[in-house]
């Protein structure tokens, strides 16, 4: 379930946490999405960081309160696609 309002000129962060990157290869890609319509479509914000083993942390600022969906990907070869097999 998505919600937004703009209307709101109160302002919030969201801390995303990342566990579970077994290799320090590539890029890890978050994207924030608000609006269900747009899911893994257009993403209201996002971010790219190094790739690190363990734990990352990105802290996106000044949202809107509402709920959001977050999408993860590691993007290991860089070259900004989500890579696919026979299974998915």
């Amino acid at each position: 379930m998505f919600s937004h309002s703009a209307s709101q000129a109160q302002h919030t962060s969201m801390v995303i946490e990342v566990e579970g990157i077994q290799v320090a290869q590539g890029y890890v890609i978050i994207a924030l999405f608000d609006d269900e319509s747009n899911f893994l479509v257009k993403e209201r914000r996002s971010a790219k960081i190094e790739a690190q083993v363990g734990k990352s942390t990105y802290v996106f600022d000044n949202l809107a309160p509402g709920d959001y969906a977050v999408c993860v990907i590691h993007d290991m070869d860089k070259n900004g696609t989500l890579n696919k097999n026979k299974l998915g």
